[in-house]
């Protein structure tokens, strides 16, 4: 099994998953990060934090002592270029991990910048760009992280049947467009035939776009829960028709695709990277951002088609078992390390 090291600006929790089957299949796993940020949960991995720009030898210890057979790097400032100079004088392969497409490939300037930095042109995304991906980047390995159902307490409200929809962004991040989906649902014939859950974390006082947002959701049919904690999440996704990401330069956008392993359906703007995961109508629905009437047509249509919805749901668990399963990234992540040579 693998010493697998990862250089981060933050543990983000989209890779809870991912960690727990690493971990199952006996690869050790560690994390050293630029910061740790509300929300995270450490439960499987405790990250060592090292600021933006540690000493070369901090770096250097840090990576010598936990002897990895591979380092996956994103952009983590100081501490990825740092890394990859140590992993390759130690002889260790290292990859990039990002979110570019895989359909785009890497351009010769790209490599020269990448090269004049330390770093390596391989590397692994968790997106694959909308619609099939005729020339995947040769650089590039497809490796989305896995989704998994956990443990549910809470049951639906008895005779509640309106349509039960969840936004999980940052609330106070304009680009994640929950008043512009509000300021529509409520000039919609929607507005009280739909319940409409918001969840992210809070910015600090004075953010104007979470102001606004708390103006527009003091609504009977609107719930401003907040943040809530990762292990919290299931309740949530379980007890919801829909999960909806309506943002705009989304480069990943997990919500929905946690969402699909409780059977909700995922409504993914088509600027969001995790839009690829979907086949348009038969395992969720894809939006344009910018054309928020469409969405709300789109809801409409699921709360007075419950047939349709039922399929949906369905679709939605099927491309979980089939494409992002804990059991499918474990044989992807079995993949990548034999042709890396890693043991």
């Amino acid at each position: 099994m693998a010493r697998l090291l990862f250089i981060l600006p933050r543990f983000h929790t989209n890779m809870w998953f991912a960690v727990r089957q690493m971990l199952r299949d006996g690869h050790e796993v560690k994390f050293l990060v630029n910061f740790s940020a509300r929300g995270e949960d450490h439960s499987l991995a405790e990250p060592v934090v090292m600021g933006r720009y540690p000493s070369r030898a901090e770096v250097e210890a840090a990576v010598r002592e936990f002897d990895p057979d591979l380092v996956i790097i994103r952009n983590a400032w100081a501490i990825s270029r740092r890394a990859a100079r140590v992993a390759r004088r130690m002889g260790r392969p290292a990859v990039l991990y990002n979110q570019i497409p895989l359909s785009q490939r890497t351009s010769l300037v790209r490599r020269v910048e990448l090269w004049w930095k330390g770093l390596p042109a391989r590397r692994i995304t968790p997106v694959r760009g909308l619609g099939p991906v005729v020339r995947p980047d040769p650089l590039a390995t497809y490796l989305p992280w896995p989704v998994a159902p956990l443990p549910v307490t809470a049951v639906r409200p008895a005779g509640q049947d309106r349509l039960r929809v969840l936004l999980v962004g940052k609330l106070g991040m304009e680009r994640k467009n929950q008043t512009a989906l509000i300021d529509a649902l409520a000039r919609s014939d929607l507005a009280g035939r739909i319940d409409l859950t918001l969840v992210g974390a809070l910015p600090d006082a004075g953010n104007r776009h979470y102001e606004d947002l708390r103006r527009l959701a003091d609504k009977p049919w609107v719930t401003l829960a907040g943040e809530v904690p990762f292990h919290a999440m299931p309740d949530l996704y379980a007890t919801h028709d829909v999960c909806i990401l309506p943002s705009f330069a989304e480069p990943l956008g997990t919500s929905p695709v946690e969402a699909m392993a409780y059977g909700t359906v995922p409504m993914i703007s088509t600027q969001c990277g995790s839009a690829g995961y979907l086949i348009d109508g038969q395992d969720g629905l894809l939006f344009d951002p910018s054309d928020l009437a469409g969405a709300v047509d789109a809801l409409r249509r699921l709360a007075e088609d419950r047939d349709g919805l039922a399929r949906l749901k369905s679709g939605a668990l099927a491309t979980v078992r089939r494409d992002l399963s804990e059991a499918v990234f474990a044989q992807k992540m079995a993949d990548l390390l034999r042709d890396l040579r890693v043991a």
